[in-house]
């Protein structure tokens, strides 16, 4: 009897030393793998504005370069398409996640302001707006 709470006390006490260990591993960004990185300042985010249309990245690339997406399985990812050609990937936020997962947004054009993250084509929007 000694031994198995004695097993049990042991069984506990690594559980919460490795809930604490995970915990504060992942403190710094959630477990992703970004760890402490941070962004040199000459790629820092700076202010945008344009406007640009929906578009779904899986079937865009999916007809125009023969990607193997499968969007009515997997869903629509949207993303924006500006005026200059360039695909913008979106930052998921509570402004941007109804405009991301949502196909009601889809071949529509919108005007948006926001962060552009420096060294990639990735835009955390603040404000949008449908174009009529």
């Amino acid at each position: 009897m000694k031994q198995i709470l004695k097993l049990a006390g042991f069984a506990i006490l690594l559980v919460l030393v490795l809930n604490v260990w995970t915990s504060e591993a992942s403190a710094n960004c959630g477990g992703c793998g970004a760890g402490e990185a941070k962004v040199d300042a000459v790629t820092e985010a700076s202010p945008v504005s344009f406007k640009a249309k929906v578009i779904c990245l899986g079937c865009a690339l999916k007809k125009g370069q023969g990607a193997k997406a499968n969007c009515s399985l997997y869903g629509h990812v949207n993303v924006l398409k500006s005026e200059d050609g360039r695909i913008w990937t979106i930052l998921e936020n509570d402004i941007s996640t109804d405009l991301i997962n949502s196909h009601e947004y889809a071949g529509k054009q919108i005007e948006i302001t926001g962060k552009k993250f420096g060294g990639t084509q990735v835009i955390e929007i603040e404000s949008l707006k449908l174009v009529e």
